[in-house]
């Protein structure tokens, strides 16, 4: 009975369990949380590899954003593409302090917010 098991062939599950994973295009202005959504559909679908994982986000890429990332993407490391194509992203679309900060120096107004509703505001603003 072990040498039937032993027969039978391997399947490796990252592809079949990339059908799973459905993500949507790169938020520009909040990569790192949908890398961390991106890596909760990875997770529950049981994807492991670095090469599934980098054509998942590859798919989900828009021409802009390809370009922007073009060496990591046609010039990967091998065992490394998700992990470099995913920091080359969340370098490229990280703000800095000055951006972050412009909406508070510039548009943000406490109208008729109470404070406990502006700090929120202030909050969403610089986080």
């Amino acid at each position: 009975m072990d040498q039937d098991v032993a027969a039978l062939p391997v399947i490796q599950t990252d592809y079949l369990d990339a059908a799973l994973v459905k993500l949507t295009g790169l938020w520009e202005n909040s990569a790192e949380a949908w890398f961390r959504q991106a890596e909760a559909q990875f997770a529950g679908a049981g994807i492991t590899s670095e090469g599934t994982k980098f054509e998942r986000v590859l798919v989900a890429l828009n021409e802009e954003q390809c370009n922007r990332v073009l060496d990591y993407i046609t010039q990967p490391t091998a065992g490394k593409e998700y992990s470099n194509l995913k920091s080359a992203l969340l370098a490229k679309y990280k703000k800095s302090p000055m951006e972050n900060a412009r909406p508070l120096l510039f548009f943000l107004h406490i109208g008729s917010l109470l404070p406990s509703g502006f700090l929120i505001s202030v909050h969403d603003t610089i986080c």
